[in-house]
């Protein structure tokens, strides 16, 4: 719904930066690995010395405004998951100032 309120805008050129949002931030920013701005939703993080794991529970933007709370299982079928993995670096520890290290 904002979304749609936006490309309405009168201002020269929102429209195309809109629409071209989720490439502008992948492309700007490498460590980013997943964009979607048309949608909402929660993350959860999974965190080991091994990998960090994080799945995004979506759903469609238009389904925003609707609440749920009563009818929890009218959301069957409108949610979706998209989960990213990225593997650790290296060790991270406390140096003798405080400060963060990775090894």
């Amino acid at each position: 719904m904002r979304r749609r309120a936006i490309l309405r805008s009168r201002v020269p050129g929102l429209a195309t930066l809109v629409a071209r949002l989720d490439t502008l931030l992948l492309a700007g920013n490498p460590e980013i690995r997943h964009a979607n701005t048309g949608v909402n939703g929660v993350v959860v993080l999974e965190a080991s010395s091994a990998k960090l794991a994080a799945v995004y529970y979506q759903l469609d933007g238009a389904e925003a405004p609707i609440s749920y709370y009563e009818r929890p299982w009218k959301l069957f079928g409108k949610l979706s998951a998209k989960r990213i993995e990225v593997a650790a670096a290296g060790v991270a520890s406390i140096g003798p100032e405080g400060r963060m290290m990775v090894t």
